[in-house]
């Protein structure tokens, strides 16, 4: 399976999905994160990114639909053009993160209100989810497999080849 076939299930998933980072969600961890149905951070340098473009490969095209579906066009754009990182406490993070909470609370406040979603209708809850994200939905996997191909060309390029490989050298430097 796919990570973007992952995020739809998640998306898609007849039950509540609540996720919590105590630290950094960036790429694939922040799409992730954004595929739940409650997002909890903790307080403190808890960083929140989609650096794709800063080594050269495009953001996937399932990461980059989800957070402008989810923070609108002018906020995904920014962070996904610079690649900057934000913290989940900055007003930007505030837009994809429903709760802040201590660092050795988060979990916690997450599973409180996981159990509080299930409390509700299954049946009620699932048809306000796909109300919510069925367009959405929809719409992703009409596109996805034709935005993949041309981003799996471009991340297979030599350039961005070249540029991963160094991305991967200066990690490994440090």
């Amino acid at each position: 399976m796919t990570l973007g076939g992952a995020l739809l299930q998640l998306l898609e998933y007849h039950r509540p999905v609540v996720g919590a980072i105590r630290g950094h969600a960036a790429g694939a961890g922040c799409a992730v994160f954004l595929a739940c149905d409650y997002h909890y951070a903790a307080a403190g340098r808890v960083l929140i990114s989609k650096p794709e473009v800063l080594i050269g490969v495009p953001n996937p095209y399932y990461g980059d639909q989800l957070l402008r579906f989810l923070a609108g066009d002018k906020i995904a754009s920014d962070l996904i053009y610079t690649g900057r990182m934000i913290e989940a406490e900055s007003p930007v993070g505030r837009h994809l993160v429903h709760e802040i909470g201590p660092m050795d609370q988060i979990e916690d406040m997450a599973r409180d209100r996981m159990f509080s979603l299930l409390k509700l209708s299954p049946e009620a809850f699932m048809e306000s989810k796909h109300m919510r994200l069925g367009k959405f939905c929809a719409d992703l996997r009409e596109q996805m497999s034709a935005r993949v191909a041309r981003q799996v060309e471009i991340w297979c390029s030599e350039e961005a080849q070249s540029r991963l490989h160094t991305a991967a050298a200066r990690l490994k430097r440090n």
